[in-house]
């Protein structure tokens, strides 16, 4: 993958995603996302969900979908510490991902249509997914 100056036209830098990885698929586009500030870019494969530092080019982590075969929706939080993203294998299902700490915050539902998108309000109090039937879900953070 290739990032670019949009004013210039110059690469900045290149990111091997290191397709022995299962990272990705040479041969289907696969969902990318920057982080709200721009400094992770996470890439979805057909089997993991790659996070990158964009200033270094280094793999932060690499997230298991637990799912082969299609590419997957993605949603930074606004605080670029939560990404929320589809995949499962017998069912679909959203995810919440700590950055941070590398690990599954909670599924947030597993259902037989295929999430289709995902994005969080500005203040990051609601998560709206979308799904192949047409069925759109808002989620709304619980306040303690």
């Amino acid at each position: 993958f290739g990032i670019w100056e949009l004013a210039t036209g110059k690469l900045i830098r290149n990111i091997n995603t290191d397709y022995a990885e299962g990272d990705t698929d040479p041969g289907d586009p696969d969902p990318v996302l920057f982080s709200p500030d721009g400094e992770i870019l996470a890439i979805a494969g057909t089997a993991n969900i790659t996070l990158w530092q964009v200033s270094s080019g280094e793999k932060i982590q690499t997230i298991n979908r637990y799912h082969q075969g299609w590419g997957s929706c993605l949603a930074f939080h606004p605080n670029g510490q939560i990404l929320a993203f589809s995949g499962s294998d017998s069912t679909d299902s959203i995810k919440l991902w700590d950055i941070k700490t590398g690990s599954e915050i909670c599924i947030l539902q597993e259902t037989l249509n295929r999430v289709t998108s995902l994005d969080f309000s500005g203040n990051g109090e609601v998560l709206v997914s979308s799904y192949r039937d047409g069925t759109i879900s808002v989620w709304q953070q619980k306040r303690v």
